[in-house]
């Protein structure tokens, strides 16, 4: 028995000095199969976790990889380790761009240590990875979230206001486009009157938009 167990951890520093040298390599697939492994026998093991989730979000395991973040994420919170969290958020969002989950996560342990310029820009930098048709109503999640951080951001309110006449919310869209239509003037205005009338072809927004042109 004695023999075994040796036999057991010599094995389990062996695949773990090879996954460590293949994620090196860049080499994911080999390497989350070894911890794969590992974590069979010691599934609760949050260094193991830290150390498979990059190599799981790479090799496009991208739910497996945000298992994996959370548990690393969530010791380190438990223990007030915030800002090691948050590299391990950022890490997330950088291999998996396209995970809501992940960068929620991230701006809100940003903002709650009080850095609400450093969690606009996170959400700013997310927006890009969500302009598609398919992830539309992630987008205007993200697009609320920067609002109530800044909320006198007009682009934000104005692309929100699009994105929402988009999921079938046409009024509360030329709601907000007719506030920040209130707000605005020159050239921003014409965007929003413009707008307007894209949502809502009327000669009311024919009119608007037409005296924004000539004003």
């Amino acid at each position: 028995m004695s023999f075994f167990r040796r036999r057991l951890a010599y094995d389990r520093k062996l695949l773990l000095t090879e996954a460590r040298d293949l994620q090196r390599r860049h080499k994911h697939k080999r390497a989350v199969i070894l911890l794969r492994k590992i974590l069979t026998a010691e599934p609760n093991n949050v260094e193991l976790h830290a150390l498979i989730a990059p190599s799981l979000a790479e090799h496009g395991l991208e739910f497996c990889a945000w298992t994996s973040y959370k548990h690393a994420t969530a010791a380190l919170l438990r223990d007030g380790k915030k800002q090691p969290a948050l590299d391990y958020y950022r890490d997330a969002t950088t291999r998996m761009p396209r995970h809501l989950e992940a960068w929620v996560s991230r701006v809100a342990l940003t903002r709650s240590i009080g850095r609400n310029d450093d969690a606009k820009q996170i959400l700013e930098s997310a927006l890009p990875h969500f302009r598609r048709r398919a992830t539309r109503h992630p987008l205007i999640f993200l697009l609320r979230s920067l609002l109530d951080i800044e909320p006198g951001n007009k682009d934000a309110a104005l692309e929100l206001a699009y994105q929402l006449s988009k999921t079938s919310q046409k009024y509360e869209a030329l709601a907000l486009l007719s506030k920040l239509a209130d707000a605005s003037s020159g050239n921003f205005l014409r965007n929003v009157r413009r707008t307007q009338w894209r949502i809502e072809p009327s000669l009311v927004h024919s009119w608007l938009w037409f005296r924004s042109c000539i004003a």
